[in-house]
């Protein structure tokens, strides 16, 4: 597997963009969808992009710059993809959950004893 500083570059097709509101366990964010050739090979590509809805932001039919696996070219990404900014992962939620169950059930096995 080539590493991920061997990747090429090549346009991509803007199929579709999408705007998610944040919700409990989630920021907000765009679910942008795009297509792209290598060789005489057609691919889908997908990434989450957080940060505030823009007027100005991508929409379908733009072209964006996008690098690929040339060993494994349906692995990709788009660089300009922006991570979320606040916000705990998914499994921070359940995690928090399992230790307050956790915790809990300690506290009512020593009070159940006295």
């Amino acid at each position: 597997m080539s590493s991920t500083q061997d990747w090429r570059s090549t346009e991509a097709l803007v199929y579709s963009v999408e705007w998610f509101d944040a919700t409990r366990y989630d920021s907000g964010h765009y679910k942008v969808v795009y297509s792209y050739t290598v060789g005489n090979e057609s691919y889908v590509g997908r990434f989450d992009d957080y940060g505030s809805p823009e007027e100005d932001y991508l929409h379908r039919d733009d072209t964006i710059r996008i690098e690929y696996d040339p060993e494994h070219p349906q692995r990709n990404r788009y660089q300009a993809a922006r991570e979320p900014r606040f916000g705990l992962p998914k499994w921070a939620g359940w995690s928090f959950r399992i230790l307050v169950g956790v915790l809990v059930l300690l506290i009512l096995c020593f009070g159940w004893r006295k």
